[in-house]
């Protein structure tokens, strides 16, 4: 990938700030690429990561997400097209009553139209998303353009897809995903990894750790980020929590004991979305009360 391509990239998924900063969510992510996981665990030293690249890339593209349903469909057999992972988009936009939870199709038909004019664009664009998901462990890194047929969906690749379900691919239903059963989805191996809903304490001692690692010197801190991370440094601890997860425990230690450690900005917690500013002291607090029951 060109330089300039990458840039563009880490700004379309906010890796970027518009002014080519680093955001929190790059933040995190140099934090991930420079602390891998203790040897001692039994875990890849890539986790973390890819899960952490791809949840933002499946938020920033719609087209990725229909496209890793073309790719576990047993009825696509011809050579893999962009055209027909935008053709299912149109047709969810379609058949779809609530028009605000559309992914916007007046863009999609443009960009339809545009790349049928320019058939190398189309073929560059899917080369782009295929290397992408390669890379990721999604599937095959030899997997081409022209394979046919396709060959077997990996593991992950079919829970993805599972997660994601089969309703028409809305705003909302992405959102809800990537919110509730990304994580759970993107870590199949159910015997190595498992989550108790009882186990609030450990989501927040995660969350406290992520928010730590990535805070903002002065001022508040936004919440999403914070819980990705968090997210991720439970996978590298064997555990899969959802975003979801992290925003019900961060609530819920709102009106509990932990409150007086938790500052967040004029209401914002009340929308699913937050700001937030956490008194370091916690984490040593959550260790001791709980230890050794924590991680």
């Amino acid at each position: 990938m060109k330089p300039a391509h990458t840039v563009q990239l880490g700004c379309w998924i906010a890796l970027l700030t518009a002014d080519l900063e680093l955001s929190d969510y790059g933040m995190a992510l140099r934090w991930m690429g420079e602390n891998p996981p203790p040897s001692s665990r039994n875990v890849p030293p890539q986790v973390g990561v890819s899960e952490f690249l791809l949840w933002l890339l499946i938020r920033a593209d719609s087209l990725l997400g229909a496209l890793m349903l073309e790719l576990a469909d047993p009825m696509v057999t011809d050579p893999l097209r962009l055209e027909s992972a935008i053709g299912r988009l149109l047709t969810a936009a379609a058949t779809t009553a609530d028009a605000n939870e559309l992914i916007p199709a007046p863009r999609l038909s443009e960009y339809l139209h545009m790349i049928r004019a320019e058939p190398n664009r189309a073929s560059e664009a899917l080369r782009a998303r295929l290397d992408i998901l390669g890379s990721l462990g999604v599937l095959p890194e030899e997997l081409t353009v022209d394979d046919a047929p396709l060959p077997e969906p990996t593991t992950k690749l079919r829970a993805l897809v599972a997660g994601m379900g089969q309703s028409p691919p809305t705003a909302d239903g992405l959102a809800t995903f990537l919110e509730r059963k990304y994580f759970t989805s993107a870590f199949p191996d159910s015997t190595r990894m498992g989550f108790s809903r009882g186990a609030s304490n450990r989501i927040l001692l995660w969350f406290v750790r992520a928010y730590l690692t990535i805070r903002r010197p002065l001022g508040f801190t936004p919440g999403r980020p914070v819980s990705l991370l968090a997210c991720c440094l439970a996978a590298r601890d064997g555990v899969a929590i959802e975003v979801g997860d992290t925003y019900d425990c961060v609530y819920e230690a709102a009106n509990s004991q932990w409150a007086e450690f938790l500052h967040f900005s004029g209401g914002s917690r009340f929308d699913r979305e937050f700001l937030i500013r956490i008194e370091p002291s916690l984490q040593s607090l959550l260790e001791s009360t709980f230890a050794p029951r924590l991680p």
